[in-house]
């Protein structure tokens, strides 16, 4: 009798366990599922952003740029959410590595896209905005951790008026070391500012005075 119930217990566990594997593996799946949509969802507003630019030629620039000035916006809260789910999903490590480095280049590749329209929209239609590509490392970055929690204070204190492209440099995307090389940048973290270099880690004051030399208007500048 005693030796049945001592079965019975070790039956079970062993379901338990099983069932926790399989619930962690489809949580798993689940998070790639939505880091899958939101990055198809931030191609697609992309693609549409580079349609508009392009209409720039048929329409009149004053009726394009207040299209392409919206889209923008789009782009950028688009890019702020998906990089939010990359760092929550990171962080958390509950997904399989090689599906999350997979799924994470891919990102980094659309996110790259988003940076160069946003840039033309900025210059053809003269937008407010500051743009920050934020270059880091995972593996030999000390300063990254405090460096993107200032990231995240600007991005969130000054909401549209800044955006924030973090790339990072591990995953050997073949774009993000052309913009590595082209910009020179040579440690991490690296901040380029409106295509200035900030080498090495920055304060909140160096990140604000910064922006503020590119757009005195911000709400964190002082006037």
């Amino acid at each position: 009798m005693e030796k049945s119930v001592y079965i019975k217990t070790a039956v079970i566990a062993l379901v338990i366990f099983i069932a926790g594997i399989m619930m962690g593996l489809w949580l798993g799946q689940a998070k790639v599922n939505v880091l899958e949509l939101t990055t198809s969802d931030l191609k697609d507003s992309v693609d549409n952003a580079e349609f508009q630019f392009a209409l720039m030629d048929i329409l009149k620039p004053e009726i394009a740029c207040n299209y392409l000035i919206s889209t923008a916006d789009e782009l950028g809260k688009t890019s702020d959410e998906l990089a939010s789910e990359v760092e929550r999903y990171e962080s958390a490590q509950k997904i399989a590595e090689s599906d999350f480095v997979s799924l994470k280049r891919d990102y980094t590749s659309t996110l790259i896209r988003d940076w160069v329209a946003v840039e033309k929209i900025k210059k053809a239609c003269e937008g407010d905005y500051v743009t920050i590509l934020y270059f880091y490392s995972n593996e030999n970055c000390e300063d990254c951790k405090d460096q993107g929690i200032i990231l995240t204070y600007i991005k969130d204190k000054l909401d549209g008026n800044v955006m924030i492209f973090p790339l990072d440099t591990d995953l050997d995307v073949s774009t993000v070391n052309a913009l590595e090389e082209s910009f020179g940048v040579q440690t991490y973290p690296s901040l380029v500012i409106e295509n200035s270099l900030y080498s090495g880690y920055q304060s909140l004051e160096e990140v604000t005075s910064a922006l503020c030399a590119y757009n005195n208007n911000l709400e964190i500048c002082e006037h």
